[in-house]
């Protein structure tokens, strides 16, 4: 799909644009992104505050889902085989990682209508730590659906029932959350995809469309690294 932007009278590469970490949202509210299509699909026109809405080429408005998948932060040692491995907490390199993420997160001006995590004590932490930082204070839903061993069909059916339009943030364990992305996008459980304690990925739904479109995945050092570069 060819992409064009145009600012005013300026053109600009949305490839570009979109390849950066900021991603779509980081664009100026006045710019008009134009998805001109392969043969046979459909035209998009939107703006990066499309605030969960595209306009399609026939002029209609088409909900969107924006899900954000977090694992959590660096734990203590696990040990899956032990009955208190639920317990573990966050080490305090895992709550300052965790914290660098939250504040990333804000800088993005997301606005979530719902946070869900795994019951698991380092799970509800990480949720926790973004929750107040984003709105000061910790509104997080627990979700049985995303407790290790479930599997992440059981999240989808979750996710399906919220409402047409939400930005929603997840907050779980691995495998269950590479799983839950490669089913999101390629109909799929495995996709080869892996994620670090503390990295997050986006995924965009279209409602009507069986899957959907994995817009960018970081790794928690990335994000780290560009805080401190000031480029965050």
């Amino acid at each position: 799909m060819r992409a064009r932007v145009a600012e005013r009278s300026k053109a600009m590469d949305l490839g570009s644009i979109l390849a950066g970490v900021q991603g779509f949202e980081s664009l100026p509210s006045h710019v008009l992104v134009f998805l001109a299509p392969a043969a046979g699909n459909q035209s998009l026109l939107l703006t990066p505050r499309d605030n969960g809405k595209i306009f399609s080429g026939s002029g209609s408005l088409t909900p969107v889902m924006d899900i954000y998948i977090l694992r959590h932060g660096k734990a203590g040692i696990a040990d899956h085989g032990s009955a208190d491995d639920h317990m573990r907490h966050l080490t305090p390199r895992g709550v300052e990682e965790i914290k660098v993420i939250g504040e990333w997160i804000r800088e993005r001006a997301i606005d979530f209508s719902v946070i869900a995590s795994s019951p698991l004590a380092r799970a509800r932490e990480t949720a926790s730590i973004v929750s107040g930082i984003l709105s000061g204070s910790e509104n997080v839903q627990m979700w049985e659906e995303l407790t290790p061993g479930v599997p992440p069909g059981a999240v989808v059916q979750k996710i399906k029932r919220l409402t047409p339009g939400s930005c929603i943030l997840l907050v779980g364990h691995e495998p269950q959350l590479s799983s839950l992305i490669s089913l999101l996008v390629c109909n799929c459980p495995d996709c080869d995809i892996t994620m670090k304690k503390g990295g997050i990925a986006r995924i965009r739904l279209e409602e009507g469309l069986v899957s959907g479109t994995l817009l960018w995945l970081l790794p928690p050092g990335l994000i780290r690294d560009l805080v401190s570069d000031g480029k965050g």
